[in-house]
């Protein structure tokens, strides 16, 4: 459905740059050829900017556990971190929301369970009152 109602917003834009010249038929395919572009540069950007900025502990390093992404989803107020672990661990780990002056606003727990040489993503959900807008960066410890 949002795709749809952009291409419904944009679609005067593309047509600005079609020439008029053109029947009906070859105006249509231009439009669709620069919408199907226009729609998946867009999605390609939405997309960079679920990544969000996600540091491990170096209690969490020394562990040998390894992240390699972490995607944040405003619908559910969750990030997902995708996690590595050289070693066997369980127990838990707690993710904080700090924003640009390193104030933490926001905080989640998560329990988990590596086997040596696993991965998993790790769901971290916040608060309903967290505003995840003003995070610059989430840090990840092991939870005491």
């Amino acid at each position: 459905m949002t795709k749809f109602l952009l291409l419904i917003a944009i679609l005067p834009v593309i047509m600005l740059g079609c020439d008029d010249s053109k029947d009906a038929e070859e105006l249509g395919e231009e439009v669709g050829e620069k919408a199907t572009k226009f729609l998946k540069g867009a999605g390609k950007g939405a997309q960079k900017e679920l990544k969000v900025a996600a540091e491990l502990s170096e209690e969490m390093t020394n562990r040998g556990l390894t992240s390699t992404i972490a995607k944040l989803t405003l619908e559910t107020r969750s990030i997902s971190v995708y996690l590595i672990s050289e070693k066997e661990f369980s127990g838990a780990f707690v993710a904080k929301a700090l924003d640009e002056d390193g104030n933490e606003i926001g905080r989640s727990r998560a329990d988990v369970s590596f086997t040596a040489d696993d991965a998993q993503y790790i769901l971290f959900t916040f608060h309903d009152h967290t505003d995840l807008q003003l995070v610059e960066k989430y840090t990840i410890a092991v939870s005491k």
